[in-house]
């Protein structure tokens, strides 16, 4: 049984990347493959969504126990326990990128351009716009966030007349909200599942129950795939509803809603809810095979990793070079503020049951917890702290940031040393 690991950086909430690391883990299990889930930050809210064989790691892992890795936030570094088997690691290096806008996404792509055997994107944006900043060595596949074949359905024909909405939305703007209560009024009833609504995963059922949805990204996928009409708009704007007119120019963007970036009024969302909804169901099933052919993950991911398999070359990291390349971006990660705030809180949680219940030596034993592992991160330390700055606008600079690790470790030796 091949052992696969698929790493992000939360595995806690219902946001975009946590279901992308679900379904992939899920998709691997269903090819007979026993696989873990690591993140910095998890709780148990995907315990019950999770395949059989799928477990989730408490601590971090060494990539080289695995067979395939799938990393996204740059992690695979950072669950690089023993470096010096990475020379002999003969395992598949999957670098997924899911934005070429977020920092916690952007980043590490040039080091994932260099030595992941495969590159997986969303969306075909986000692939030209980081691929122009960096050819990649490895297989090229954008998946187009597709759904999960679980969701594909050809249920019966939906009626004529809008009655029940579903809204999957963890920003809920303004100018949504008041819609819907203009649609209320004209006898429309919905549903929101997101923040400021039902907090759960959105599944089949959802879909299938809804006459029409409203949403942005993922979601989309998983209308079209089940045969209904999807109005694409959230806090970036949107096209409204999905037709021949802008499908292609949505799918580009991953239906975030940035093809069309301007807000639209209350009043008009409504009246266009209302007026587009019979065109935009015809179109939804009349191209219900296209959907499900083009947003079909596990034949994607099939061929995608197929064709990683047929080149021969499942990673690029060789040499004391590479090597240090990965401890370099190890290092990187270890400065970056955001993965490791609150990360100290959900222990405490975790451990005591919540802050408030916290007694002052407990504190004191956490803090002291906590100054040991910030001694142990200033072992990355570079040789001056705006060096991340620096880093963060350059990674690709390869050979410049070796010749500073190489400084840090001669300053490292003086200084132990003279200790």
């Amino acid at each position: 049984m091949r052992k696969v690991a698929v790493i992000n950086h939360d595995f806690s909430g219902f946001t975009g990347s946590e279901i992308v690391t679900l379904e992939i883990a899920n998709y691997f299990s269903s090819r007979g493959c026993q696989v873990v889930i690591r993140a910095e930050r998890y709780s148990d809210v995907y315990l019950p969504y999770l395949a059989k064989n799928v477990t989730i790691s408490d601590v971090r892992i060494d990539v080289t126990d695995f067979d395939v890795v799938w990393s996204q936030h740059g992690h695979f570094a950072l669950n690089t326990d023993n470096l010096s088997k990475l020379k002999s690691w003969n395992g598949v290096y999957i670098a997924s990128h899911l934005s070429s806008i977020t920092p916690a996404e952007v980043y590490h792509y040039p080091f994932s351009a260099k030595y992941a055997g495969g590159i997986i994107f969303n969306a075909e944006q986000v692939e030209k716009s980081l691929i122009e900043k960096y050819k990649p060595r490895g297989v090229i596949c954008n998946f187009k966030n597709a759904a999960p074949q679980r969701f594909h359905s050809n249920i019966a024909r939906r009626p004529d007349n809008l009655k029940n909405l579903l809204i999957v939305s963890n920003h809920f703007p303004a100018e949504i909200e008041e819609a819907l209560r203009i649609l209320q009024e004209k006898g429309v009833n919905y549903t929101h599942l997101g923040v400021k609504g039902t907090a759960k995963l959105i599944d089949p059922c959802d879909v299938q129950s809804a006459d029409a949805i409203i949403s942005i990204g993922k979601t989309v996928q998983y209308s079209l795939v089940g045969g209904c009409p999807v109005y694409c708009y959230d806090h970036f704007g949107g096209p409204g509803w999905i037709t021949s007119d802008n499908f292609y120019s949505a799918e580009v963007q991953n239906f975030s809603g940035r093809c069309t970036p301007y807000k639209k009024n209350a009043e008009l969302i409504a009246d266009e809810v209302l007026s587009g909804y019979k065109f935009a169901r015809d179109y939804t099933e009349n191209n219900i095979e296209l959907f499900q052919d083009r947003y079909n993950l596990e034949k994607i991911l099939d061929d995608f990793l197929r064709k990683v398999e047929i080149s021969g070359c499942g990673n690029n990291i060789r040499n004391q070079e590479d090597i240090d390349q990965v401890d370099l971006m190890r290092g990187a990660l270890c400065h970056v503020g955001w993965i490791w705030h609150d990360v100290f809180l959900k222990d405490f949680k975790t451990q005591f049951g919540g802050v408030n219940d916290l007694l002052e030596e407990k504190i004191k034993a956490l803090q002291d917890e906590r100054d040991a592992l910030v001694q142990k991160i200033d072992n990355f330390n570079l040789l001056h702290p705006s060096w991340i700055v620096h880093f963060l606008r350059s990674p690709w600079r390869v050979r410049h940031w070796n010749r500073i690790r190489r400084r840090q470790r001669k300053s490292k030796a003086h200084r132990l040393a003279g200790s």
